[in-house]
């Protein structure tokens, strides 16, 4: 395993690999600014994730069990919070988890529809 490793470093197959995966987490970067561009978006232009800040009508815990009743899975600020404070209104949605770009489209479009309208009136948040 070291000696392949070895080979790889020293022959450029690591840097070529690392390089088309920045070239193919670019491409979902660029779709994900395509589709969501009209919200607030923090991310790297190479990152396998991207944070959303939420629009005013929505709370993340809402927004995150919408989304799931929708299929789609994504992730409140709140697991990578590591002081006791109040949550920023955002959510983290990876663009690496989902291997077929098409799904990955489907799945953003989906996400930016709910985005963009109110949450359901007297919505239940199941903790």
């Amino acid at each position: 395993m070291f000696e392949i490793a070895d080979r790889w470093l020293a022959d450029g197959t690591v840097e070529a690999m690392a390089a088309e995966q920045r070239t193919l987490l670019g491409e979902r970067q660029l779709l994900t600014q395509r589709l969501l561009g009209h919200h607030a978006l923090e991310s790297r232009p190479t990152s396998l994730h991207v944070w959303i800040t939420l629009p005013d009508a929505w709370r993340a815990e809402e927004l995150q069990q919408q989304a799931e009743q929708e299929g789609l899975a994504i992730t409140t600020a709140v697991p990578f919070m590591v002081e006791q404070t109040p949550p920023p209104r955002r959510i983290r949605v990876s663009l690496g988890a989902e291997q077929d770009i098409a799904r990955l489209e489907e799945g953003l479009k989906r996400l930016g529809l709910l985005l963009d309208e109110a949450p359901p009136p007297m919505m239940q948040i199941v903790y």
